[in-house]
């Protein structure tokens, strides 16, 4: 522990991981340089320290996927893909659709179906 921060530096293995997209099991290593403590506000809301925020480039309105299980909490960024990744991304979901024999007319009638129920 550096007692002046009061920050841990941990090394981490994580023997499971999940692409939540291909619903996969991977092996990973991953080493957690900081760890801080924070309490959770009567509202619910919890500070991300001042040292990681700037660490990771935080900003106000950064939104987050939250995860937890049992006694873990996990928060994920999510950012907009680079347009160039989105293309990627919109190439790879055409290509799945396609193999899975949809057609424009069943992603047109599911996207007026979802609109719907709004």
């Amino acid at each position: 522990m550096n007692q002046a921060s009061g920050q841990f530096l941990v090394p981490v293995l994580v023997k499971k991981r999940y692409n939540l997209t291909r619903k996969t099991k991977m092996s990973r290593r991953l080493t957690v340089t900081t760890i801080e403590t924070t309490k959770m506000s009567s509202k619910g809301q919890i500070v991300i320290p001042e040292g990681i925020r700037n660490k990771l480039g935080l900003k106000p309105g950064d939104k987050f996927l939250v995860m937890g299980d049992k006694d873990v909490l996990i928060l994920k960024m999510l950012s907009v893909p680079r347009l160039d990744e989105f293309e990627g991304l919109l190439k790879e979901a055409r290509r799945r659709a396609t193999a899975a024999g949809m057609k424009r007319a069943d992603v047109a009638r599911v996207v007026s179906e979802a609109r719907s129920r709004r």
